[in-house]
């Protein structure tokens, strides 16, 4: 019932939204040239939702907003470097956001979660390297398949 309010109040100002748990994502298409107005109307709303959350027993915490320009990289030299307002806290770009565990880069490209990925597998095959000699060979060879298996999802 609180998200359905939160998503008209946020429709209301010409943007979508998708929620997931305690997460709350704006978006809108904009071409480069209306990228400032873009900027003005997500701090219009973040601001309405500010003022809809206090009365209702909520609190928007505006310290880990964070808001990205999605633009091929040919484009980037064309978006303001204007920080978005939320409240008193400036927000500054950023160059990825993690949405759903997946890193996010503002070209487009997955170059920041694979780098995460890789280090993350190798740091786990180098913990299953200091146990493989206490495990049975059918076990070691599961233990790396569901490494493989819950990577790739």
């Amino acid at each position: 019932m609180l998200t359905a309010d939160v998503t008209r109040n946020v429709e209301r100002h010409g943007l979508n939204v998708q929620q997931y748990a305690d997460d709350t994502q704006l978006y809108r298409v904009c071409r480069p040239s209306n990228s400032a107005s873009l900027c003005c109307d997500l701090g219009n709303c973040i601001s309405s939702v500010a003022s809809w959350v206090s009365p209702n027993r909520l609190q928007l915490n505006a310290a880990k907003t964070e808001f990205m320009w999605c633009v091929p990289p040919r484009q980037q030299h064309q978006l303001p470097t204007d920080q978005l307002t939320v409240g008193s806290v400036s927000v500054a770009p950023v160059d990825s956001v993690r949405d759903l565990g997946v890193l996010l880069n503002s070209d487009m490209s997955m170059d920041a979660h694979l780098t995460w990925l890789v280090s993350s597998c190798f740091g786990v095959l180098r913990q299953i390297r200091c146990i493989r000699r206490s495990l049975p060979r059918e076990a070691l060879s599961t233990l790396v398949t569901s490494l493989i298996a819950v990577t790739s999802l």
